[in-house]
């Protein structure tokens, strides 16, 4: 989340031509990406290491839009960003669902206690 919060604030220093901000946001933002990718336990297989490829990726374009000022690369970030942390909340269990090992989706179906 403040990843995602960090780079809309600096599409706004973009707007106002603040360039430090604009970085000083981007790198704050660099240094959360950085620090998911540094926390994966590669030992978990294929889906540690997509994470890891997807990470990087972001941090590659978030140098890109550092350099040029470039709102649409920020977006496409957030947008990645914001789909991974829905993603994370739709396999995260509900807390009074844990003792009875089943859980609701958003959809109200029942899912498999991971």
């Amino acid at each position: 989340e403040r990843a995602i919060f960090f780079l809309k604030q600096a599409q706004e220093k973009i707007a106002t031509n603040d360039h430090y901000q604009k970085n000083q946001l981007i790198l704050k933002a660099q240094d959360i990406v950085l620090e998911l990718m540094n926390s994966l336990n590669l030992e978990a297989g294929k889906i540690a290491y997509s994470l890891q490829s997807l990470y990087s990726y972001m941090i590659r374009r978030l140098i890109l839009a550092e350099q040029g000022s470039d709102r649409e690369i920020i977006e496409e970030v957030i947008k990645l960003l914001s789909e991974l942390k829905e993603a994370w909340e739709t396999i995260t269990l509900k807390p009074n669902t844990i003792s009875t090992g089943r859980a609701m989706d958003r959809t109200g179906v029942r899912v498999a206690r991971v």
